[in-house]
């Protein structure tokens, strides 16, 4: 009997750890997914054409304006020489004797910034100050990008709250089977008059110490996943986003502790609500 109970908290253990593991991968390839299209979107290069009649003040006033305003990533200054240089370079030709290229200053934009209504709103602002003759960028890129960072989130969204109910559902049900073993010591007690907290609370110090033991499997399996995706592909970059993955260890314990500690609850409370009868 005991060897049957402890293989029931034993596979309830390794099911929440796994549950757990999938729910962390998910996340972990949500941040890594809107990571890339965030860098995506900051490398859409935004053409700032000048006049050939701007002075240096006026064109210096300029860039200082776009250095320093909220949808600027990054700014760099390309004089007419410059862009002869680069189009020579691009293109493998001879420079030529008169140069028909504009200065320009090269414009990337902030992630939160790089859709279609933002960027009019900010050419258009640009676009104000006259020593600017025209402005490009790839618009149709643009476009296409927002459109599939829609669907994409929508995608993820709908993935996450549907593993989360995946989850509790498994998790339910693992529990239910673990507690199910001592359906029959809840019953007694609750029938020599043992309050229902008292019945209830050895079960939920039970579940988290389940809960943190299924938690920490779960770090486990990721870590070894993770530590095989760095070292064959090297892009999880453990420096760059310590935020996160803190967040991420954390959130997956609290998580699994919740879940188990919600699961046991209700679990027991079917139990003492349940008649003998029903308990055969």
């Amino acid at each position: 009997m005991k060897s049957t109970r402890k293989t029931s908290y034993f596979t309830a253990i390794l099911s929440v750890a796994f549950v757990l593991f999938l729910l962390a991968s998910l996340t972990f390839f949500i941040f890594k997914t809107n990571q890339l299209l965030a860098n995506l979107k900051e490398n859409i290069e935004i053409s700032v054409f000048l006049q050939d009649f701007a002075s240096d003040v006026d064109i210096a006033n300029l860039a200082d304006d776009i250095a320093n305003a909220p949808y600027t990533k990054e700014a760099n200054y390309v004089s007419k020489a410059d862009a002869m240089e680069q189009f020579a370079n691009e293109f493998e030709v001879e420079l030529l004797k008169e140069n028909p290229l504009p200065a320009s200053i090269q414009l990337k934009v902030n992630a939160n910034y790089a859709n279609t209504d933002s960027l009019n709103v900010v050419t258009q602002k640009i676009k104000q100050n006259n020593i600017v003759s025209d402005i490009h960028y790839q618009q149709d890129i643009v476009e296409l990008l927002s459109t599939n960072v829609k669907k994409i989130g929508i995608a993820l969204g709908a993935a996450a709250i549907l593993f989360t109910i995946i989850a509790f559902t498994l998790i339910d049900s693992t529990i239910r089977l673990s507690v199910f073993s001592k359906r029959f010591l809840i019953k007694s007690m609750q029938l020599v008059g043992a309050k229902n907290s008292f019945i209830i609370l050895p079960f939920i110090r039970k579940s988290i110490i389940n809960g943190f033991i299924s938690s920490l499997i779960a770090l486990l399996l990721l870590l070894a996943v993770a530590y095989g995706l760095n070292k064959q592909f090297g892009f999880i970059q453990l420096q760059q986003n310590q935020q996160f993955y803190l967040i991420l260890v954390l959130s997956l314990f609290v998580f699994g502790i919740l879940l188990s500690i919600l699961a046991t609850w209700l679990s027991v409370r079917k139990y003492l609500k349940a008649n003998i009868e029903d308990l055969y």
